[in-house]
């Protein structure tokens, strides 16, 4: 039985950093569930988009390399009309809301998935991000404190305002005759 080895690269948005590993395991049993065979090698790598995708200007990609059987060893399913099983990947892989885009190559030419000594330290650095974001929705523990200081200027001032307001109108309002004298004093008439 002679196997055709693809690579699968997708893009995962910033803000779904928190669901990666449930997005992984998502993206894994779609190919399996095709009759994909993935491999171990895995390539993970956070970078700031080209252009924004969906409102979203940072992902992480996922680089994956998966086997399937050869055209010649499917030939009774395929003469029987089943669609190709990259293009059943496809269709399902597009329809996948957490996936922001996607690419299915043959990996003959490309070099291997390696893991390099920066790709464990992003994945480490990715759980352990996507745990404290989980910790932080949890506990509600989010704050603010510029904004709370700002607001407890703004009631400070508005106070203030208020008081010096009450104070004009403590004064008397001036007659005519001072009006009058203040205008020429001003205008040196």
């Amino acid at each position: 039985m002679y196997m055709i080895e693809y690579e699968l690269l997708y893009l995962v948005a910033e803000s779904k950093e928190i669901d990666l590993a449930r997005i992984r395991e998502e993206v894994k049993a779609i190919v399996e569930g095709e009759g994909g065979i993935y491999s171990s090698a895995e390539k993970l790598e956070k970078r700031k988009l080209a252009y924004a995708i969906k409102r979203e200007i940072r992902g992480t990609y996922i680089a994956q390399r998966f086997t399937t059987p050869d055209k010649n060893d499917r030939e009774a399913s395929v003469e029987a009309g089943d669609p190709s099983i990259i293009g059943l990947i496809n269709r399902k892989l597009t329809l996948y809301r957490d996936v922001l885009r996607f690419i299915v190559v043959r990996a003959e030419g490309l070099p291997s998935l390696t893991p390099e000594e920066g790709t464990s330290k992003v994945v480490a650095e990715v759980a352990k991000e996507a745990q404290a974001k989980k910790a932080a929705i949890e506990k509600k523990t989010v704050r603010k404190p510029k904004v709370e200081a700002v607001s407890e200027a703004m009631k400070a001032e508005s106070v203030k305002e208020t008081a010096s307001a009450e104070k004009k109108e403590e004064k008397a309002p001036a007659t005519e005759a001072e009006l009058d004298k203040q205008l020429e004093e001003v205008l040196h008439i």
